[in-house]
């Protein structure tokens, strides 16, 4: 169910080359291996709402955002001339092709060893004590790098955002291509209301559309750390930004071990296009 590097980015090309009027393709930065980060912008670029994937390479992000992308495209052509959407699906490229060839099962941080989510310009140097790791320490897999914004992932991750000034990022996490309707927003917002309210504006019609019956664990929460992307784009962009987590549907347990099959990736392409489209829709 992995994607290759050169399918994600043949897939890129194919949507900018036969919907050329609606999508442009370009490139927001180079990975530390010199892979070039590729995103797409589609439809309205003065109304648009962000997607992030592969943050982590052992996670999600173009097997679920791209097949939405294309059905938009096919079935949406007027909403997306309303309310458009930028995609940047394989942040950490280098360790994701590593993740493709299946050594080892799972994967967290870039070639240097930093985890890219707590490496961004934003309390950067408050230490993390998530999972039980230090993020501090050069060891342990929430390392957050040798200084704020210290990876190239993170800074095209940073153009991108600045470059498409979206109204709300949904950055893709989870396991194995498998990410539910829990939607992470950064701790640091969770005081104030206004942010709270905007959080769920956009959050709230996402979730409904997903799933008849939402798990337990579906929703707005807030978490994310210091350092994180939606730490970052709360603080930098005031905007909400949330990391997408498993919402505690037990028909996700199969991506914990590593044993997502081809029909659970297309459950869950279809839930997120559900929800996507329902943001779209609500235009909040």
């Amino acid at each position: 169910i992995w994607w290759p590097y050169c399918e994600v980015e043949s897939r890129l090309s194919a949507l900018a080359t036969a919907h050329s009027e609606q999508v442009a393709i370009e490139r927001f930065g180079t990975t530390l291996g010199d892979r070039p980060i590729t995103g797409l912008r589609v439809g309205n670029r003065e109304h648009c709402i962000a997607l992030v994937g592969v943050i982590h390479p052992g996670e999600s992000g173009p097997e679920l955002m791209i097949p939405a992308i294309e059905r938009l495209l096919q079935e949406h052509p007027d909403l997306l001339a309303r309310v458009g959407v930028a995609v940047l699906p394989n942040v950490n490229a280098d360790e994701r092709e590593r993740q493709v060839q299946g050594c080892p099962w799972y994967l967290r941080r870039n070639m240097r060893q930093v985890d890219i989510n707590r490496n961004f310009d934003v309390d950067w140097d408050e230490v993390e004590y998530g999972y039980g790791l230090v993020s501090s320490d050069p060891d342990a897999d929430t390392y957050r790098g040798p200084r704020p914004e210290s990876e190239p992932e993170t800074r095209a991750v940073v153009a991108f955002l600045e470059a498409t000034a979206p109204r709300a990022v949904l950055s893709f996490h989870a396991l194995a291509s498998i990410t539910g309707s829990c939607l992470l927003g950064p701790r640091i917002g969770e005081s104030d209301p206004a942010y709270v309210a905007a959080c769920h504006r956009f959050a709230d019609p996402y979730v409904a559309a997903f799933c008849p019956e939402p798990p337990s664990g579906a929703g707005v929460r807030f978490g994310a750390s210091a350092g994180s992307l939606p730490a970052y784009a709360y603080r930098s962009l005031g905007i909400p930004a949330f990391d997408l987590e498993w919402d505690g549907n037990p028909d996700a347990l199969p991506s914990h071990t590593d044993r997502t099959t081809p029909a659970l990736l297309q459950t869950y392409q279809a839930r997120h296009y559900r929800g996507l489209l329902a943001m779209l829709e609500a235009r909040p």
